[in-house]
């Protein structure tokens, strides 16, 4: 084997990724308007969306409320998740990709 000469600069890393849902914060009204879907986006370190090997965005790998007495989280059909308001309060609805959280603030009124 011969040695390399010169220079070439690598760029990598690794496991750096972040969690963007949207809407980040929205009010459900427990009367009228007891919903909302939420979308999350993946991006890697350079702020891209990452996909899948079909070209399609990737979705977090779980969801979850911090006080389902509040407000519930389910997938739907779309892919996205509905939010559903059960009590008047506030919580936080999170959502994670490879150990990486992103999360949307719910509050519910009367």
């Amino acid at each position: 084997m011969n040695p390399l000469n010169g220079s070439v600069d690598i760029h990598a890393t690794l496991g750096s990724f972040a969690v963007t849902l949207n809407p980040l914060t929205t009010t459900l009204l427990l009367s009228s308007a007891p919903t909302v879907e939420l979308t999350a986006t993946i991006l890697d370190a350079e702020g891209h969306t990452v996909l899948d090997a079909q070209g399609h965005a990737v979705g977090p790998t779980s969801w979850a409320t911090q006080d389902p007495g509040i407000a519930t989280v389910s997938t739907t059909l779309s892919g996205s998740e509905l939010v559903t308001a059960v009590a008047v309060g506030q919580t936080t609805i999170v959502a994670t990709f490879n150990g990486v959280a992103g999360s949307a603030t719910i509050t519910v009124a009367p």
